[in-house]
């Protein structure tokens, strides 16, 4: 049978997700470790139910999805015997009774009873919040991209601040660093050339304060708005494996994740300067500190490539450069950006690495300015390349910058609908518009 292994981040934890085909299909030949059927009080009967289960002292979690019939099936290769907590998520209820089930050699039963959610605000999700609170999307919701980095659209919904008060609070919060969490925030550096950065306009201020006003709790107990939730998964949407993975460090902020040569999981740090590996038969986490290249700068990195010599080049947003990490040494070795080039805003959150055989040439950006740079792998210098700009003199700012086999780097307009081509060598930019309204492209990859 294919599958197909795909790596997710969520939280503090790594998910991998098998697509196993008809997972029914597989149980009349393969033993459950783990199988019971979920109902409740309005529903008899619960498809598309998410049962999690965890051992006792393991930083594992294995998720399974209840079918038509209600019933969920654990594989038995799937949990080993002993002591496991049960969890649940299904929109709208909660887990009624025992929390818990033992597996033994010959696998285990657990019928799961579900009540009605207690407080079913604590369970929505940022897109069913955006969903239920009424208002527009290009005008008011969509200004809550901002607020994503940092935390989920909870906090802002289940607030009571009134209009009056949120003005100081879009102040407070626009000094934060993207990549801040409510238990660890971390703050810009302000002055310099540019002065104090406010991000926050004064008339998207009044907009967004009144409208904040009317749907959090400001007014009372209740919200003013019934909520909206995403249906349960049907059908083959059921047929799934969940395998999550703890980080030992409660504040990891795994950003991008890739496949190493050695067949671990490698991750980024979006606040904190540490590169992650996990490896997916034990479960076994190994941070790896970066060096610090701005001690007053947030601590933090995006972008995580691979070239073909199995190093990987990170970009260290903030400290204004990119890290080599080779994974023979386990050694990082930084990149900063000439002095000259900097300021309290120099940024890099991308840094393609792929394709840098082909010229010796690591692509970086610096998102404060939009220049392209290219770092030159065996001097370590780095060349400005400038804005990238075609020949009606257009200018395009990438995020994503995947390159192809040539090393030419793609550009992909997060806030736009348009992409871009540079040729590395002679750095001449072709531009597309996509032709969908709103695509604001983000991430991408060139296959073989």
């Amino acid at each position: 049978m294919n599958s197909t292994k795909m790596w997710l981040l969520a939280g503090t934890s790594f998910a991998a997700v098998l697509l196993q085909g008809d997972l029914r299909a597989q149980a009349q030949t393969v033993a459950a470790a783990l199988s019971g059927k979920v109902t409740s009080a309005e529903e008899p009967v619960m498809e598309g139910v998410v049962v999690s289960a965890k051992m006792d002292g393991s930083t594992k979690t294995i998720s399974v999805v209840t079918n038509d019939k209600g019933e969920y099936s654990f594989p038995a290769a799937k949990l080993e015997p002993g002591k496991y907590k049960i969890s649940i998520r299904a929109a709208g209820y909660d887990l009624d009774g025992s929390n818990s089930a033992d597996v033994t050699a010959a696998g285990g039963k657990a019928d799961l009873k579900l009540v009605k959610a207690k407080n079913e605000a604590l369970q929505l999700s940022t897109a069913e919040w955006l969903m239920s609170a009424p208002g527009l999307l290009d005008k008011q919701k969509a200004t809550l991209g901002g607020c994503l980095g940092c935390h989920t659209l909870q906090r802002p919904f289940m607030s009571k601040y009134t209009a009056e008060e949120w003005p100081a609070v879009f102040q407070r919060m626009g000094f934060y660093y993207q990549g801040s969490v409510p238990t660890k925030p971390q703050m810009l550096v302000q002055g310099g050339a540019r002065g104090e950065r406010v991000r926050v306009r004064d008339d998207a201020q009044k907009t967004m304060s009144e409208w904040l006003a009317k749907s959090n709790l400001s007014a009372g107990d209740k919200h003013s708005f019934e909520f909206k939730r995403i249906p349960r998964p049907k059908g083959r949407a059921t047929h799934v494996v969940y395998t999550e993975y703890d980080l030992p460090r409660k504040d990891a902020e795994p950003h991008d994740a890739m496949r190493g040569p050695d067949g671990n999981i490698w991750y980024s740090d979006f606040g904190e300067l540490m590169v992650g590996s996990l490896d997916p038969k034990t479960g076994k986490v190994t941070d790896y500190p970066l060096p610090v290249m701005k001690p007053e700068e947030p601590k933090g990195t995006l972008a995580l490539s691979l070239d073909k010599q199995g190093n990987f080049w990170i970009a260290a947003m903030y400290q204004a450069g990119v890290y080599k990490f080779d994974l023979k040494t386990k050694q990082a070795t930084p990149y900063p950006f000439p002095k000259e080039w900097q300021t309290n805003s120099t940024q890099a959150s991308m840094a393609t690495a792929t394709n840098s055989h082909v010229d010796g040439k690591v692509w970086v950006v610096n998102n404060d300015t939009h220049n392209l740079y290219k770092l030159d792998v065996a001097t370590g210098q780095y060349t400005d390349m400038g804005v990238a700009t075609d020949a009606s003199g257009s200018h395009i700012s990438g995020y994503g910058m995947p390159t192809d086999s040539k090393n030419n780097a793609y550009l992909l307009e997060q806030g736009n609908t348009r992409i871009g081509l540079v040729d590395a060598k002679t750095n001449v930019t072709r531009i597309w518009s996509t032709p969908t309204v709103g695509s604001k492209p983000r991430r991408g990859r060139v296959d073989d």
